[in-house]
């Protein structure tokens, strides 16, 4: 007879509450008959152990989760992003809140690792309300030492995207980036913190449409908000972060010679002369056109000319990209700092190596795949 797990019915329904999903829908995820997943929410049956794993697996929560005498009294996170702003989304797809979810895990964990360690606070610049684009720009260009020369030269956006994270980890901030996300799903969001800042973006979208999200949700941390970014264009506050993030990309002080020297002295009226700008500083189309309009160099019509499609990755996987092993597929989703703060509390003693294997979701040989690959990184520095 199948051994059967004794959760709380209660607990399962709140769990499939804050999931956003209906509990036919977790009975497909799950692939539970229907009838079933409703008598385990009601308490009259209770699910098999391979039932019990799949249920958690699809909620994304731990098995001791389901187990608690009751329902959290904890406020769900994603109360953040209901407050009717106009920058923040009233409605979060269940692929959003479970990324939000596990945003808010590592961000809760590297903290926690970081207080343990009575790491010095974060320099985390803040503006005067009221600062422009071009002075919020400059504050980041700053912050992150960014180098537009090294930008330009860059073999891709592949390649600047890897440089930002480098810059945004080496300052504390961390980036995650979300494969499980759709098309239709949020370009990005960022979790505010003064000791681990979270930005998160969406792989679905190609790399030069990330960097993008990555220095507008930059823009997001410097002004204080909590943001979970939909439309860029859909209020006063996208706009102005768009804006800024367009300027750290594409400086006033390179884009106009260039522009008057190479590409016309009039308006920007093509997608093609747009594109070279795009190219020249391996920014998406929407980035450029959103700069060539700043500086009054195209009419606002050409940002709504851009196909919505130039913005999503194309075609298959690229043949001269790494072999897609675990802690390749890691070290792209969780970025070298997650792993190397792991790494420092076992070596502190705060984790042992079991907790850090758990955490990573790797075996013993794969973690030591992931160090060498820290250690390569930082003799690269």
């Amino acid at each position: 007879m199948p051994k059967l797990a004794p959760i709380n019915p209660a607990v399962l329904a709140w769990a499939l509450e804050e999931s956003g999903m209906e509990s036919d829908a977790l009975a497909a995820r799950s692939k539970i008959p229907p009838d079933r997943m409703i008598e385990f929410l009601d308490g009259s049956t209770r699910p098999t152990t391979t039932e019990f794993r799949a249920l958690a697996g699809s909620l994304h929560r731990p098995l001791a989760f389901f187990f608690l005498p009751e329902p959290p009294e904890k406020a769900d996170l994603l109360a953040a992003f209901r407050s009717g702003q106009p920058t923040k989304k009233s409605t979060i797809r269940p692929e959003e809140r479970d990324a939000l979810r596990a945003t808010s895990r590592w961000q809760e964990i590297i903290s926690w690792i970081r207080e343990k360690s009575s790491d010095p606070p974060l320099e985390i610049p803040r503006m005067p309300t009221g600062t422009r684009s071009a002075d919020a720009a400059k504050i980041i260009l700053h912050w992150l030492d960014w180098d537009s020369t090294a930008q330009r030269k860059a073999t891709s956006s592949s390649a600047v995207l890897r440089m930002a994270r480098a810059r945004m980890e080496a300052r504390g901030v961390l980036l995650l980036q979300f494969s499980s996300l759709e098309r239709n799903s949020c370009r990005g969001f960022l979790l505010p913190h003064d000791a681990a800042p979270v930005v998160a973006v969406n792989t679905k979208y190609n790399p030069a449409a990330r960097l993008f999200t990555v220095f507008h949700e930059l823009a997001h941390l410097i002004r204080g908000d909590t943001a979970i970014c939909d439309d860029p264009r859909s209020s006063s506050t996208e706009r102005w972060c768009e804006q800024t993030a367009a300027q750290v990309l594409a400086p006033t002080d390179d884009l106009l010679p260039y522009l008057d020297r190479w590409v016309t002295t009039g308006k920007v009226t093509s997608i093609d002369d747009c594109r070279r700008i795009a190219n020249r500083y391996k920014i998406s189309l929407r980035a450029a056109a959103v700069r060539l309009i700043s500086v009054e160099r195209a009419e606002s019509s050409l940002y709504s000319r851009i196909d919505r499609d130039t913005d999503f990755e194309s075609g298959g996987p690229n043949p001269n990209a790494e072999p897609q092993t675990t802690p390749v597929r890691r070290v792209a989703a969780l970025g070298n700092e997650i792993p190397r703060e792991l790494l420092r509390a076992r070596d502190q003693g705060l984790l042992t190596t079991v907790q850090v294997r758990r955490y990573l979701n790797v075996d013993p040989d794969q973690l030591n795949d992931i160090s060498f690959r820290l250690q390569t990184a930082d003799a690269e520095a």
